[in-house]
């Protein structure tokens, strides 16, 4: 009996030295912030000699809890503890898992193991952890005949125990590798954010900075892009991309969208957009509010020169027939041939002469007509613009209203100043939005962020005259975020990449190219608007003058299409005539 509990007592201080020596030797590789053991009581740390540690202990037994975000982004080693394959103190273990999965490290100390074990045994203690994403786990067994035996595991692309490699140093910092791990994303029609389409050659092109930066990520850690939207015609917004987290049917979303923070883990380590105002470009002015004419000097000078030429071939002709010259009917003759076109029968039908000079004054009157043509064209091209507005007050002294989304009008309203400034805003359902601006309303502003205003202001490109301008009154800045499942082990492999694409201008690129993209999916029209230099004439700009002149012109043509006929029938019927 003496001789059992010696040998009892033997190995029990055996077992103590040997965890002890085994842990120390982890905390001097590792400089962690503290060393958390999670046991349901005192008496199993009993094995630890507390006294050989330089690091901060922290015990969390029996009631003694901790709030989680007391060990948020903090180096801490938790230590917890396994029996017969299954974990003590399972609730207050991961009541502490976002801190585990990013910064923490966990260790699991498995004890009553009187041989060696196979790597099966721990299979559902690493699935446990699989299961909150915490990755940095690894198993120490110790047993009479010889080291720990420590384990860790590797989920991608299918949950694998291995043994690691340096017992001195366990927790090694390897580059995120998925084997093919499928990772799900749902793409729907969202530019320039995150669209698809199928190209000209059939193939399925991704296109939208966010889905390109997902995209980046997956090809940088070898994983496969999976997206589980069959509907292309399927609606996005922060709403469905919180259900889509909740329900598990994605893995990181690639549509950049304001979440919920405290239900989803999320990346945006970099932020640079905005909540702007798009508001319309500078107006054209009617021509009638700044010209007193309605067409230049030159124009008035060949009417006047038209008119003594008019009174020059009028006095001709009358002296040709031996008719005497009356200067006030004359001069009120050629008056009405200007106004009107319209000649007296009885003196330019009397010869081949009289009509060629009558055929010379309907020409004449081409010209004219051209040239007042001319000259009223470039009047309605040459078209002359307002003031841009420039600032909220600007928008206010013109009485601007501006569309913005009911859901988030709440959020927005004490950030708009001055508060006078908040009587200009709309708040409607988001269909109300889509159809302005499909329908490129500027008679109302929008609050929009600063990179959809980008793609927004991209077919302004080919126009001759850009409809809205870009944002000159931004009041709140955005986080736009690409949602993982809550305690995801993407994150901080996502936040590099996002950090990444940033520093090399990637994002910026991927925003250019969002339109061209869209206009090849048939997503987004490119309208290209070209005015003719002469534009037909139409009624719009007309005066009384020219429908005068108009009027004349063909009364004109009948008149001379009369006369011929008329001459035609004379000379027929003096044919006719027996002799």
């Amino acid at each position: 009996m003496f001789a059992y509990i010696v040998t009892y007592f033997a190995i029990k201080g055996l077992l103590c030295q040997t965890i002890t020596n085994y842990l120390s030797e982890i905390e001097s590789n590792y400089r962690f912030h503290s060393i958390v053991f999670i046991a349901p009581n005192r008496t199993i740390l009993d094995i630890f000699d507390m006294s050989n540690f330089k690091t901060p202990i922290i015990y969390l037994t029996n009631d003694w809890e901790m709030q989680v975000e007391d060990f948020l982004d903090l180096n801490n080693l938790f230590v917890v503890f396994m029996a017969n394959n299954e974990l003590l103190s399972e609730r207050r273990v991961f009541a502490h898992s976002k801190s585990m999965v990013r910064y923490g490290k966990v260790l699991v100390w498995s004890f009553r193991a009187e041989q060696r074990s196979n790597e099966s045994h721990f299979q559902s203690i690493f699935e446990l952890y699989w299961k909150r994403y915490i990755l940095s786990v690894i198993t120490v067994s110790w047993h009479e005949s010889g080291p720990p035996e420590v384990l860790t595991y590797n989920p991608f692309p299918q949950l694998k125990v291995t043994r690691v490699k340096s017992t001195q140093h366990p927790f090694e910092k390897a580059h995120l590798n998925l084997m093919g791990y499928p990772i799900r994303s749902f793409i729907a029609q969202d530019p320039p954010r995150a669209f698809k389409y199928i190209n000209r050659y059939g193939r399925k092109i991704y296109a939208g900075n966010g889905l390109n930066t997902v995209l980046a990520f997956v090809g940088k850690h070898n994983g496969t892009f999976v997206d589980t939207n069959a509907n292309q015609n399927k609606d996005i917004d922060d709403h469905v991309l919180h259900r889509l987290i909740d329900d598990k049917e994605v893995d990181i979303t690639a549509h950049p969208y304001q979440l919920r923070i405290v239900f989803v883990s999320y990346s945006y380590p970099v932020n640079q957009d905005k909540i702007c105002l798009m508001v319309k470009a500078a107006q054209e002015i009617p021509a009638p509010l700044y010209n007193i004419l309605p067409f230049e000097e030159t124009t008035w000078y060949s009417i006047f020169g038209s008119i003594l030429i008019f009174l020059l071939v009028h006095f001709l002709v009358k002296l040709t027939f031996g008719r005497g010259v009356d200067f006030v009917v004359d001069i009120t003759d050629c008056l009405r041939i200007i106004m009107a076109t319209i000649p007296k029968m009885g003196i330019y039908s009397r010869s081949w002469q009289s009509r060629v000079i009558f055929i010379f004054l309907i020409y004449y009157g081409v010209i004219i007509t051209s040239l007042y043509q001319s000259t009223l064209t470039s009047l309605y091209t040459t078209k002359v613009y307002g003031k841009e507005m420039e600032s909220a007050e600007d928008m206010i002294k013109a009485n601007l209203t501006i569309m913005v989304h009911k859901s988030r009008w709440y959020l927005l309203i004490s950030f708009i100043e001055p508060p006078v400034f908040r009587k200009q805003f709309l708040p409607v359902e988001t269909d109300i939005i889509q159809h302005h601006w499909k329908a490129l309303d500027t008679n109302y502003g929008y609050v929009v962020s600063s990179e959809k205003i980008v793609w927004i202001l991209g077919p302004q490109a080919f126009s001759k005259r850009a409809l809205f301008r870009s944002p000159i009154y931004c009041f709140f800045p955005i986080s736009l975020m690409l949602g993982m499942q809550y305690l995801s082990p993407f994150e901080e492999s996502l936040d590099r990449v996002i950090l990444q694409s940033y520093q090399a201008g990637l994002r910026d690129k991927w925003l250019k190219d969002a339109f061209d993209q869209s206009v090849e999916g048939g997503l987004t029209k490119r309208k290209i608007l070209v005015e003719n230099k002469y534009k037909p004439l139409i009624w719009e700009n007309l005066e009384y003058f020219w429908i005068l002149w108009s009027g004349g012109m063909i009364l004109s043509i009948v008149c001379f299409s009369i006369e011929v006929c008329i001459s035609k029938i004379r000379k027929m019927s003096f044919v006719c005539i027996p002799h």
